[in-house]
């Protein structure tokens, strides 16, 4: 998990105004190509071999574009893909 944080402060005719903002996000997981799920979301575009276009970043996955990823990449080949919590947003 990734935390950013800022803290901001105000001081205006003797009165100061503190403000602290946090962000947490979690990070993205590397998993192989075998270990594809339905329903994963690419955290990064997919190229092939010779770097043509295969899946574009963000693209949920169904068993038609895990198995055409499995036709082209070699099993061992790793993936990133968002964590749970990032890929329920892009729903």
């Amino acid at each position: 998990m990734h935390t950013n944080q800022t803290f901001f402060a105000l001081s205006l005719a003797g009165v100061k105004l503190s403000i602290h903002v946090g962000m947490r996000t979690k990070g993205n997981a590397i998993v192989k190509v075998l270990d594809l799920r339905e329903g994963m979301v690419l955290a990064k575009d997919v190229h092939n071999a010779r770097g043509i276009l295969l899946v574009r970043e963000k693209t949920r996955l169904s068993m038609t574009v895990i198995e055409r990823i499995k036709k082209v990449l070699p099993q061992g080949h790793t993936l990133e893909v968002q964590e749970a919590m990032e890929c329920e947003a892009a729903a």
